[in-house]
């Protein structure tokens, strides 16, 4: 084997191991949802695929696709614990990022062969590093996998515009019809394919017969994804928000613009999604646009006679762009969140692949002319249309945001607000060091850029990561450990999950949790009045309510976990509980005894937490502790209940053994707080704590 034939293996060996790593990076951190409603509804159909009915916790949310199910079924049935079926899930994902970076190499290698490979390969790289593809590989849902299927559609079509067979033509249509079933988004691309498609078969003059079977075949998947689309959806779903995320929901929203606010509305966020994209490139997205555009342009003075493949691809491509936005436009029509108005999770599927083929035509084969008067133009755009929405968001009072949705523009997200200013001047700053280096490094210039894109991109993800998605898995894992102490009490049990308010669409973010840990369940979401109208013994499984709940027959609780109960029915009221104590937070814990709840010497609260909400009585609490280091006359640490900045109870800590301490609620009072506090020097050992109510 030759020199440079090994150099490439190695080399492509090594960037695939940088990818593979950064989406990788924090599999070991995750266990549960992130994206619940979104999660939950793709792992729902997985779930009915792998045997499990997970429709009665389905009340609330949205229909979603079934395809990625496919891919999820065999890990939902293999792992028995739900924290390795997730972690599955996210080297699944990662999985799909490597074949994706291939597709994409084998891609460049049918367009662009007279490029340099490793050219190629850092452009394959930086369009695997965008922080779009990292994020959502941490993210146990559908994205990753639509990533890979447009750029195996991409592949497929290129083989078909070279060799004209009918047989890739079809492995296209099988790919652009399952990339529908993973996400119903995905009709931006079946309507572009079905358009370059038509152009492609006139052109190229392929016989009538064969294009007569090839839309035989083609109505044929589209009537098998309807098929199975209706059958996950009555099963699943039923009349239960079947249509809230689905075509006749969005349909919906068309009236909104023909209103003056919806139509304001609909062009904002048209400019959001481009702002995005300068965010997310650097404003290269901007130059490969203005190359495609005008690429297209040409073939329209030309009458569609004599394309080349890359400019059907291009074609392709804009259209399905343009589909995409105002399909993701008219979605957010009512928009009320910053990440409404600067979204980017539907364009980035398209704009990649349009950065990334472009990109390799821009600066290895056919350059643009007038870039500077383009790159003037992009600052100048990308400015104004910074300040208008800057403007909108500030006018609308939005707030809210999620990496999900915009993970591009985290870093410039301010306790909820957007910082327009820093986005813009970070934006545009690194924008003209890449031109400034540019005459400087002419010959290698496409590799600092692709390093820069790439660096850029993993700094902004595995940063968002870090913040956002992590702590989300640290707080709900805890379900899973209250929910290994009763699983075997629950077996061949009814069980009920009680939502968060009365309304019908109630939502709780821990029942997909909770469904998810006990996935050979059948779990039903009910409100407190549907509750009451059940007669029959059941195990009641909550959060965030009374852990003192009484209705009629009477509720014992069994078990809690931070602000996580299960309670059962039929055994008689209980007015005692049992607080974990992996349920409380701590200042000083002893980290590296993991058996004992031992303080480490420093100054602090020992424990704190766990926020309950109590109901008008008289209460008592025990606290069992143990002075390690000697006992004194003089307090060392008091224990206290306290509600907010109200304190309900205190007794200061002397000597070893069991603190009482009583407190009355002559009112309901919310987060209520059990908290040991330790002096510099003192060592404490917990080993119980309990609840009395009356």
């Amino acid at each position: 084997m030759e020199k440079k034939q090994i150099g490439k293996i190695v080399g492509t060996i090594i960037m695939s191991a940088c990818v593979l790593g950064l989406y990788l990076w924090h599999v070991r951190s995750f266990s549960a949802f992130y994206v619940l409603d979104d999660e939950f509804g793709y792992w729902s159909n997985g779930a009915l695929l792998a045997g499990y009915d997970w429709s009665g916790t389905l009340r609330g949310v949205a229909n979603y696709s079934y395809g990625y199910g496919f891919l999820l079924a065999p890990i939902i049935k293999v792992f028995d614990t739900p924290e390795l079926a997730y972690q599955a899930a996210i080297v699944l994902n990662s999985i799909l990022g490597i074949v994706t970076f291939g597709i994409i190499l084998l891609c460049f290698q049918e367009l662009y062969s007279q490029v340099k490979y490793y050219k190629r390969l850092f452009i394959a790289a930086a369009v695997c590093l965008n922080s779009n593809y990292i994020v959502n590989t941490h993210i146990a849902w559908s994205e990753t996998l639509l990533n890979l299927l447009i750029w195996v559609l991409i592949y497929l079509l290129i083989k078909f515009f070279q060799q004209k067979k009918m047989s890739y033509l079809i492995l296209a249509s099988i790919c652009c019809v399952f990339s529908l079933m993973v996400h119903t988004r995905m009709i931006s691309i079946v309507l572009s394919f079905l358009f370059i498609v038509i152009v492609a078969l006139k052109e190229k003059k392929i016989d009538v017969k064969k294009q007569g079977l090839f839309f035989l075949i083609f109505v044929g998947e589209l009537l098998i994804w309807y098929l199975l689309k209706s059958y996950f959806k009555e099963t699943l779903w039923g009349n239960n928000a079947g249509d809230v995320n689905d075509f006749a929901g969005e349909l919906q929203k068309i009236a909104g613009l023909f209103t003056s606010k919806g139509i304001i509305n609909f062009g904002m966020i048209i400019l959001g999604q481009l702002l995005y994209c300068g965010v997310s490139t650097l404003l290269l997205s901007y130059f490969c646009l203005f190359y495609v555009i005008c690429r297209i342009y040409d073939v329209l003075k030309r009458k569609l006679q004599k394309l080349s493949t890359t400019e059907y691809l291009f074609a392709f491509l804009l259209v399905c762009l343009s589909i995409t936005v105002c399909m993701g436009s008219l979605a957010l029509i009512n928009a009320n969140r910053i990440d409404h108005y600067i979204y980017g999770r539907y364009i980035e599927l398209i704009i990649i692949p349009i950065i990334g083929l472009s990109s390799l035509e821009i600066f290895c084969v056919s350059p643009i002319k007038y870039k500077s008067n383009l790159g003037s133009c992009s600052v100048i755009a990308f400015i104004c249309s910074g300040y208008l929405i800057g403007y909108k968001i500030l006018k609308e009072g939005a707030s809210k945001y999620s990496i999900a949705c915009s993970n591009a523009i985290f870093s410039f997200i301010d306790e909820d607000s957007l910082n327009i200013d820093k986005m813009l001047f970070t934006v545009i700053a690194l924008f003209l060091l890449l031109a400034v280096i540019r005459y400087f490094f002419k010959r290698r210039y496409i590799y600092i850029v692709a390093g820069v894109i790439a660096f850029y991109g993993g700094f902004n993800a595995l940063r968002s990561i870090d913040a956002a998605i992590v702590p989300v898995h640290k707080n709900y894992s805890r379900i899973y450990s209250l929910v290994g102490d009763v699983q075997d009490e629950l077996n061949d049990k009814t069980i009920y999950f009680l939502l968060d308010n009365k309304d019908y669409w109630g939502k709780s973010t821990s029942k997909a949790i909770f469904q998810m840990a006990m996935k050979d369940k059948k779990i039903i979401a009910k409100t407190v009045e549907e509750l009451e109208q059940e007669t029959g013994n059941y195990y009641l499984l909550g959060s965030n309510a009374s852990p003192f709940l009484e209705r009629p027959g009477g509720l014992t609780i069994k078990h809690s976990l931070g602000n996580y109960f299960v309670w059962e029915k039929g055994s008689g009221v209980n007015n005692h509980i049992d607080i974990s104590l992996n349920s409380f937070s701590s200042q000083n814990r002893n980290t590296e005894i993991e058996d004992k709840f031992i303080s480490n010497g420093e100054k602090g609260f020992l424990l704190y937490g766990p926020y309950y909400i109590l109901e008008p009585s008289n209460y008592k609490v025990k606290l069992n502790v143990k002075v390690i280091n000697g006992e004194q006359e003089n307090s060392k640490g008091y224990f206290e209940v306290v509600s907010g900045s109200t304190i309900l109870g205190r007794k200061d800590i002397i000597n070893s053994g069991m603190i009482m301490l009583d407190f009355c609620l002559e009112e309901s009072l919310p987060n209520i707080e059990l908290r040991l506090y330790i002096d510099e020097g003192a060592i404490f050992e917990v080993t119980n704590v309990e609840m009395y109510k009356g």
